[in-house]
């Protein structure tokens, strides 16, 4: 299925960014805070993108969604919010502007609710359409920053694995916006 955010046109919008891994035991909490709020907010522009990251693979479970690029995004975070090159899991962030502990469900469901107060900072449409086996994209912005970036992700709506090692081992992974 293809789908693009394209009803993002002026409206205000919330895209929740959470940084998980399979190896680390907070993250599930997260993972499911978020899919609840996502289906709570059908309607809104409530978008949510799962950004597995690699440092948890060391600890004798290698995520199979975790790469290297998700905790250089995450890094390059750290540096924005001044956290010293700290990175954790479950990290949540929301319009790129604030970073916290995306377990905290309360804190999580304010951050979002702010942000769909807030007019957005650009508008984007779009169209995606296969071409020869390929998804060719087109996008148009209006509005944004000068220095903006605009960051394009796929990502798979469920995903499940038995984790068998690890502080999750013996658990199912259950898994949806998983960034690819």
């Amino acid at each position: 299925m293809i789908w693009l955010a394209s009803a993002l046109a002026a409206e205000p919008v919330a895209l929740v960014e959470l940084f998980t891994s399979e190896g680390c035991s907070s993250c599930p909490p997260a993972d499911a805070a978020l899919d609840a709020l996502v289906e709570a907010s059908e309607g809104k522009n409530v978008y949510a993108l799962s950004f597995h990251v690699d440092y948890w693979d060391r600890l004798g479970w290698k995520d199979p969604w975790s790469d290297a690029r998700w905790t250089g995004r995450q890094r390059e975070y750290s540096r924005i919010f001044r956290q010293n090159g700290r990175v954790y899991t479950p990290q949540a962030v929301v319009n790129g502007r604030e970073a916290f502990v995306g377990s905290k469900e309360d804190v999580l469901r304010k951050k979002v609710t702010d942000a769909l107060e807030r007019p957005a900072a650009a508008s984007v449409t779009g169209t995606a359409t296969r071409v020869d086996g390929a998804v060719r994209i087109e996008v148009n912005v209006v509005g944004a920053p000068i220095g903006g970036e605009l960051f394009v992700a796929v990502a798979e709506d469920r995903r499940e694995v038995d984790i068998l090692k690890g502080e999750n081992a013996g658990k199912k992974g259950v898994h949806r916006h998983v960034v690819r």
